[in-house]
């Protein structure tokens, strides 16, 4: 994982912002075993980069950048971009460190992609995940980093561990996040 930021933000000018997550098994952030343990995750934004803000963080779909440079993540797919997002990280590019560079796509469940311009712009925002959420999309437990599979039927939301949230929200990053006594 070297250069990506804590969390699976993608590498480059400007970094994607990092996940959060929580998971059943311990590991490096990049291994697939535990990466694919995660029954919760909270996306990262895309990276800015000049002219162009990052997406922010999605729920079931990461954001594109403000100019639609960098695609936001699914579900299903990493966002598109110069570099695509993947499971669980914003694509970026190590290489572009320097004033050649661009905004980096955000981590998240699938990471958001990076700037499609290799010069400048922002990066999509990666998707977040919350087991038996509706809408969400589980992957297998038999998945591999090359072939990931996905539930479904009626446990398409569901972690193959079985572990499900109830009464669960997701706010993504363009919403304001409600104080704990419901005010705003």
């Amino acid at each position: 994982m070297q250069y990506y930021s804590y969390g699976g933000g993608g590498p480059g000018q400007f970094g994607g912002g990092g996940a959060s997550d929580i998971r059943l098994l311990p590991g490096d952030y990049a291994n697939f075993t535990s990466l694919k343990s995660r029954i919760i995750v909270a996306a990262g934004a895309g990276g800015p980069d000049t002219g162009d803000l990052g997406g922010p963080a999605g729920s079931l779909e990461g954001f594109n950048s403000n100019n639609n440079h960098g695609n936001g993540g699914t579900q299903t797919s990493g966002g598109r971009g110069y570099v695509n997002g993947s499971f669980g990280k914003g694509g970026g590019n190590p290489s572009k460190l320097d004033a050649s560079g661009n905004g980096a796509g955000g981590s998240g469940y699938f990471g958001g992609g990076s700037s499609k311009n290799s010069h400048d712009y922002g990066g999509g925002g990666g998707s977040s995940f919350i087991s038996g959420y509706p809408g969400c999309v589980a992957i297998t437990e038999d998945s591999t980093e090359n072939s990931i599979k996905f539930r479904t039927g009626e446990f398409t939301s569901i972690h193959y561990s079985g572990l499900k949230f109830e009464k669960s929200l997701i706010i993504d990053g363009n919403h304001q996040m409600p104080s704990p006594n419901g005010t705003k």
